[in-house]
Order: C-alpha cells, then sequence, then structure tokens
C-alpha cells in the first residue's frame, strides 16, 4: 500500500513548550492527549504514544467508573470525568478508580468526544 504514511500509534512531536517533557509525561496536542516514550527536550523532537492504556495523575475527588468519558486539564496536568472549559478529551477510563487515588487508567484517544462542557 503506498499511501500509508505509519501504523497508528506513534508520533512523531516536535517540542516547543518551553520546557523539557520527561519519558511519561502527558503531552496534549490540540485535541488529542499523547504520552511521551522517551525524554524530549525543548526546541527537540521525540516520540510520543497516542494509544494505549496509561497511568496518568487523576483528581483525587473523583470516582470513575470503567469506560467513563475523561478529559485532561492541561492547567494541573490531570485526568477528570469532567470536562470543564479547556480541557481535552483524553479517551476512556480503561478501570474504575476511587475517589482517593491520584491516578487513573486512561485508554488513550477511545471513544473521545470532541469538546468539553
Amino acid at each position: 500500500m503506498d499511501t500509508l504514511v505509519r501504523h497508528t500509534g506513534r508520533l512523531e512531536y516536535s517540542n516547543a513548550t518551553g520546557s523539557d517533557i520527561s519519558s511519561g509525561d502527558p503531552v496534549p496536542i490540540g485535541n488529542m492527549l499523547a504520552v511521551a516514550v522517551t525524554d524530549i527536550d525543548n526546541g527537540e523532537s521525540g516520540t510520543v504514544e497516542t494509544v494505549n492504556v496509561h497511568r496518568l495523575a487523576a483528581e483525587a475527588d473523583e470516582a470513575w467508573s470503567q469506560g467513563d468519558q475523561l478529559w485532561f486539564n492541561s492547567s494541573n496536568a490531570k485526568l477528570s470525568n469532567q470536562g470543564a472549559q479547556g480541557s481535552i478529551p483524553a479517551g476512556t477510563a480503561a478501570a474504575a478508580k476511587a475517589a482517593t487515588a491520584t491516578t487513573g487508567q486512561v485508554d488513550l484517544n477511545r471513544n473521545t468526544v470532541l469538546s468539553s462542557t
């Protein structure tokens, strides 16, 4: 197939954020959430993943059910099941999360909606 550019799941990302990105950090790209596969220094490029299940920081006062829509709040770099203004769709909850938990599992970009409330 001569139209295939790359298999889905990983992208090359050019870091122009003004800060270094560490492997495992969430990386918002437009209306999509990715996770850095490697360290990406500011001004450099590196690989990010846009699929699969990742454990990321989450709002501690929220409980989720498996399959809930999740959002990423760039202002505090946490997942939430509440689509606050300015949040981007992150994916769906891969597992339930207790309200006391500070991390949650997100199936990146799975069944995401295009806008928050």
